[in-house]
């Protein structure tokens, strides 16, 4: 337990490193959803959901996907990273 622990500090290190080394990686990845969320809220406002009942904004119905879209997003190049830092021997020092 302990060799995992010491293995996924490391591992969570090192990506933090890389991030800090390329902040517009982060400030992307919380730009993006909001750009998200202003342009299609807006170009889609007018519109319907129909979801069987009348007042549901598509901002409403918009968000809860946008949120679930981010959160894959972000799991995914995580485990791009992963799947690099295996196959470059990362884990095995």
């Amino acid at each position: 337990m302990a060799n995992t622990m010491t293995i996924l500090g490391a591992v969570c290190w090192r990506t933090w490193l890389k991030t800090a080394r390329r902040p517009v990686v982060l400030a992307f990845s919380f730009v993006q959803p909001i750009i998200w969320l202003l342009f299609f809220g807006f170009l889609f406002h007018r519109f319907d959901v129909g979801l069987g009942q009348r007042g549901v904004r598509y901002l409403d119905f918009l968000l809860p996907g946008v949120c679930a879209m981010t959160v894959l997003f972000g799991a995914s190049q995580s485990g791009i990273g992963l799947i690099r830092d295996m196959q470059t021997g990362f884990l095995q020092r």
